[in-house]
């Protein structure tokens, strides 16, 4: 399983709330319903918002490096990164693409 992670920083003058329920109706659609070979996307927010280093966190999940390459380079990708100023500083997105390995799954 290949999963690209992005840490986002709310856009200056945006508060928390405003900046989650942004990202979860309006931008997360766009991924979700065009990225082709994604597997799963989830969106976190720091239950502690004021000491956390993010003020969220998407994962989204390929099958291997080949669907992640596809999918991340797709136009819908590039309609969603469009999207990241509407409710993020596209300064503070910081991603990376993992292999995962998972320990303990007991869901």
């Amino acid at each position: 399983m290949i999963k690209a992670v992005f840490h986002l920083d709310r856009k200056e003058g945006t508060d928390q709330s405003e900046f989650e329920r942004y990202w979860q109706e309006d931008h997360a659609p766009i991924a979700s319903e065009g990225v082709p070979g994604l597997l799963k996307y989830t969106i976190s927010f720091p239950a502690d918002v004021e000491s956390a280093p993010f003020d969220g966190m998407a994962q989204l999940y390929f099958e291997d490096e080949a669907a992640a390459e596809e999918g991340l380079a797709s136009e819908a990708m590039e309609e969603a990164v469009a999207d990241v100023p509407n409710f993020a500083d596209p300064d503070s997105v910081v991603d990376v693409v993992v292999e995962e390995h998972v320990q303990v799954d007991r869901t």
